[in-house]
């Protein structure tokens, strides 16, 4: 079997070097490494119907740069990996193969379509673009698919490889949606930062009433090379947000992928100019296409490079009423000593503390303490091991000296996310909470009270 190992040495302190590799199943012979001519990621193997090749994806940068991943293909008999999709702007990775065909899901533009494509690299056309389509599974002549979208969770779904039909198969939460009063959502597009198009997702409170005004929160994704897909969520849900009466928009600033590499990697080194630009130029479009919006009541929240964002805004604008920052990267010197990916630093984040400190601190967020002068709610997980719960406190510290308002929340059982679905009630009211003291809206959720362990 194909199986993708991090190959790094002890003390494993260099960039992880992910390879396919080969284990026989029987238990005999060694593992033999396929890719030891590359030193980033290959991942993702899945052998050709003749069992003669295998196909992966491939990245040729040792670290986290927003590069578009390659799909390479191994031939098992001379024993040579050769590139396939050079010249295609899409991170492929999870592919299928069924009728001499390559089927995969990748980003693009802010959903994620199912393509097809010939074996040699070939041919790539798009199939389904509807929401967001994952986990593929192709097998005598069907292909079985996840998909979801901004207005429904996950279910089921069939695509014939042949007439390109697709059929739903299930309907598990439909009962459950058909509940809910979510409003309209729509994507968008605006000139951003550097005179590139930038796209952005628009989330319309229940109910919306163009003669009535509301308040706006701009929400900001991690990554920073990630999408803001057309997708549901159950930790940062867009319509939860907008249910107290908000506006929410929800921007794929530069450093997103699924806009090519090129988008992608326009902020290396500089974290947060470009992207700030892009959410406060949307700002910009939006008040001038909704003029019922309250530029005097809009908030922004984020979480881990979206909390960066949160920290970052924080130091560079007072265009927000307040700001939410969850499990946010706010001090680079905090964070250089607790990350697993401090090897990229000075490629990523300008330096390292005595490798171009100038360089480092241009991007910390923390240098722009002086103009720190927005309310901020701060939470972090106390279990947090990829941006460890000091950043919140250390923002939160600098905060209360200054006289900021602030508050700050801990939660001892959550890693970098908040998954149970307690603390996620309790989340979403201390958010609602924060927003309606700066912005109103009437909040969906009472604070909650949960029954200790044992029924006391």
């Amino acid at each position: 079997m194909a199986v993708t190992v991090n190959t790094t040495p002890p003390p494993y302190s260099g960039n992880p070097n992910n390879d396919v590799c080969l284990v026989p199943t029987d238990g005999s012979g060694t593992m033999r490494n396929l890719t030891t001519d590359n030193v980033a990621d290959d991942s993702g193997p899945t052998f050709a119907p003749d069992g003669r090749s295998i196909v992966f994806t491939r990245h040729t940068i040792p670290y986290g740069s927003g590069e578009v991943g390659k799909l390479w293909r191994h031939d098992l008999a001379i024993g040579t990996n050769k590139p396939l999709t050079e010249k295609i702007d899409l991170t492929i990775s999870g592919v299928e193969q069924d009728g001499g065909m390559l089927w995969f899901a990748a980003e693009d533009k802010g959903v994620m379509p199912i393509f097809k494509m010939k074996a040699d690299g070939t041919g790539l056309t798009p199939v389904y673009s509807e929401g967001t389509s994952t986990e593929l599974s192709a097998k005598s002549g069907r292909i079985v698919f996840l998909n979801d979208n901004f207005n429904r969770p996950n279910e089921l779904f069939s695509l014939d490889p042949k007439s390109g039909a697709v059929r739903q198969l299930t309907r598990f939460n439909q009962t459950l949606v058909d509940q809910l009063d979510l409003g309209k959502v729509e994507s968008y597009w605006f000139d951003g930062a550097a005179g590139d198009k930038v796209q952005g997702w628009l989330i319309l409170p229940p109910g919306f009433d163009a003669a009535k005004t509301y308040p706006m929160v701009q929400l900001m994704h991690g990554g920073p090379h990630t999408m803001v897909r057309d997708s549901w969520s159950h930790r940062w849900n867009a319509h939860a947000f907008a249910a107290p009466g908000y506006v929410v928009n929800w921007v794929n600033r530069h450093g997103s992928t699924g806009f090519g590499q090129q988008f992608a990697q326009s902020i290396l080194n500089e974290w947060g100019v470009k992207p700030l630009d892009d959410i406060l130029r949307s700002t910009d479009v939006l008040l001038a296409r909704f003029p019922n919006i309250d530029p005097k009541r809009i908030a922004a929240a984020g979480a881990s490079y979206g909390g960066y964002m949160a920290a970052w805004a924080e130091g560079h604008t007072d265009r927000f009423a307040c700001i939410v920052n969850h499990a946010g990267v706010n001090d680079l010197i905090t964070q250089y000593g607790a990350d697993v990916t401090s090897y990229s630093f000075t490629k990523v984040l300008g330096g390292t503390p005595w490798d171009n400190p100038e360089g480092l601190q241009q991007n910390n967020p923390m240098t722009y303490a002086k103009n720190f002068k927005t309310p901020m709610l701060i939470t972090h997980g106390e279990l947090d091991y990829r941006v460890p719960d000091g950043n919140g406190m250390s923002l939160y510290a600098v905060l209360q000296a200054m006289g900021v308002p602030s508050r700050l929340v801990i939660y001892p059982n959550e890693n970098h996310w908040i998954l149970s679905p307690q603390n996620s009630i309790h989340w979403n009211w201390e958010v609602q909470s924060w927003l309606a003291r700066y912005i109103g809206g009437k909040p969906t959720l009472e604070k909650p009270v949960f029954e200790a362990a044992g029924g006391k």
